[in-house]
């Protein structure tokens, strides 16, 4: 092989080829690697926030069960207190109500007394009256005391307390059992 011009011409071409390479094409090519890492990076970030993602998915989906668990929990405690608070409302009105009736049965049964005590007082005004009457003179204070002792200890219907209520008390305060001794038997005794 002879070295002419033409080779020479060759040579000094390919080095200005690989100075021009050198200089312009290799950081390009340097680039082109920096930017296929750079993609590939963010490929493999991509990636990697695709699996994060799926994770806070799933770690959201299992705290929005809890939350829904919890949210039961308490809705049902809530109803729980509520049945309780009215369970106990219940029992307030029913121990009010009770209350109630016993002084309503307490009052009635003052009254009925109080009627009673009218009733006898009463009674012992029309005997009273009656024996006057029937003695045609009047009767005194300390006659009609000792008339009514002598009274209610011949008839202890008198100072007897029914057990029933005060339709009946009133009844049988104002009712006189059956005399067996003739009608004048007690008034002729009275006149002597």
């Amino acid at each position: 092989m002879t070295i002419n011009a033409t080779f020479i011409g060759q040579i000094i071409v390919f080095l200005i080829l690989l100075w021009f390479i050198g200089k312009f094409v290799t950081p390009c090519w340097q680039e082109l690697n920096a930017r296929n890492r750079k993609i590939a990076d963010g490929l493999a970030a991509a990636d990697k926030g695709q699996k994060d993602l799926a994770e806070a998915t799933h770690r959201a989906e299992g705290i929005i069960r809890e939350a829904r668990e919890r949210a039961r929990q308490i809705e049902d405690q809530a109803a729980r207190r509520s049945n309780e608070a009215l369970e106990a409302a219940k029992q307030a009105a029913q121990g009010e109500g009770a209350r109630i009736v016993a002084a309503a049965r307490d009052e009635a049964a003052s009254e009925t007394n109080r009627a009673r005590d009218q009733l006898r007082k009463e009674f012992g005004s029309m005997v009273v009256i009656g024996t006057s009457r029937l003695l045609e003179r009047e009767v005194d204070a300390k006659t009609h005391a000792q008339l009514l002792d002598k009274l209610a200890r011949h008839r202890p219907w008198l100072t007897r307390q029914p057990s029933h209520g005060p339709t009946r008390a009133l009844r049988s305060s104002t009712r006189m059992p059956p005399d067996n001794s003739p009608r004048g038997a007690s008034c002729s005794s009275g006149r002597a």
